[in-house]
């Protein structure tokens, strides 16, 4: 992030920020980076430009669709957060709820 000038955003921002694109063509993760851009007073297409060119050596595949950056994993790397996930034991505890009540009323 320093090298684009955003030293002033953290990871844990932006991280929720990453999701499935709709279809697999696009990719294994996508990227919007209106949140990001705004932060840094740049454009979104220009910064998804900008992230591409850094983070093509840490992806098997990066592609810059409008303002979204669509990041493709290696057979490797896609491996290794399955085996990861299993040696540590994240992959087997159920996911964790954090919904507010909800409340049914009957008539």
């Amino acid at each position: 992030l320093e090298q684009i000038g955003a030293s002033g955003i953290c990871v844990e921002e932006i991280a929720g920020d990453f999701s499935a694109p709709p279809k697999v063509e696009m990719g294994h993760l996508a990227f919007p980076c209106f949140k990001a851009s705004k932060n840094l007073q740049k454009k979104p297409v220009e910064l998804a430009q900008e992230l591409c060119g850094l983070l093509q050596s840490q992806f098997a595949k990066v592609q810059v669709a409008g303002p979204y950056l669509n990041l493709f994993l290696s057979s490797q790397q896609l491996g290794e957060g399955v085996v990861s996930s299993l040696l540590d034991g994240s992959s087997l505890r159920p996911p964790s709820l954090s919904m507010a009540p909800i409340l049914i009323e009957y008539s």
